[in-house]
């Protein structure tokens, strides 16, 4: 059996193949119900480090955002500390996921 390929056209300077021209995924935020516990096991499990912390002990009082880091990829992960805030109110409706995905690109 013989296979036969279309022949490949080179890539042209000053055009790019990816329309977005990503170049990186500056950071991921998820809406959970306890950020806490989220932020403990996603540094006890996947080695990540708990690089900041914003709650009530440090004077936040709508919402615990728990900025975790491995190399370059961050997660921001969150949670309403009270019912009117839209992580809690998303979580009530889907459960813990994720929120927003930032890119970083060219322009």
């Amino acid at each position: 059996m013989s296979t036969t390929s279309l022949p490949q056209t080179a890539p042209q300077p000053g055009k790019s193949s990816d329309p977005l021209r990503l170049i990186d995924v500056d950071f991921v935020r998820f809406y959970v119900g306890n950020a806490k516990q989220a932020a403990y096991f996603y540094a006890q499990s996947f080695g990540f480090e708990i690089e900041q912390v914003s709650d009530l002990t440090t004077g936040s009082r709508d919402e615990a955002t728990y900025l975790l880091t491995q190399g370059n990829i961050r997660f921001l992960i969150t949670t309403g500390l009270h019912n009117d805030h839209p992580a809690q109110r998303e979580v009530g409706l889907y459960g813990d996921g994720i929120k927003d995905i930032a890119f970083t690109v060219e322009d």
